[in-house]
């Protein structure tokens, strides 16, 4: 089972994108319309005991995600106007200037940085599920995005 990003309560992605979130200007590597579909943690947990449970999955990649797709830009924007009501200023950064230095700093200051160098190469790939015709849970009670935001805090 192969699950998108996994948001909820105490999710270190979701903590790390809310501190990003709550700059005054948010960083976004490249254009920003790389296509993510996050899920929260009870909807990706069910998925993986329906997908063990009715074994029609066996011998394969089972990807697993929630009800909205949306890019990282839109993802930035829902984000901080849930956050803090406020409107979110972007900037798009160069993908080939900043992933060098990031690597380069980690050692050095580790811990302090909002996301680490692998994090951010989810923004440079669409991470969407492919649809799963053998998996039986409807997506219309999945818990949406904008729900997942307020859990994160």
């Amino acid at each position: 089972v192969r699950p998108t990003i996994v948001m909820g309560k105490g999710s270190k992605i979701g903590e790390a994108l809310g501190k990003l979130a709550s700059l005054p200007v948010i960083p976004i590597l490249g254009k920003g319309d790389v296509k993510v579909q996050p899920i929260h943690v009870r909807d990706a947990v069910e998925a993986i005991i329906e997908t063990f449970q009715s074994k029609m999955a066996v011998g394969k990649v089972v990807e697993i995600g929630g009800p909205d797709i949306l890019d990282w830009n839109e993802w930035f924007k829902r984000s901080r106007a849930l956050r803090s009501g406020k409107k979110a200023r972007l900037i798009h950064l160069p993908t080939s200037a900043i992933m060098p230095v990031l690597r380069a700093l980690e050692p050095v200051i580790g811990g302090r940085l909002p996301v680490t160098s692998g994090q951010l190469y989810s923004f440079l790939c669409d991470g969407t599920a492919s649809r799963n015709h053998d998996l039986g849970r409807a997506r219309y009670d999945m818990v949406g995005f904008d729900a997942m935001i307020k859990q994160t805090g």
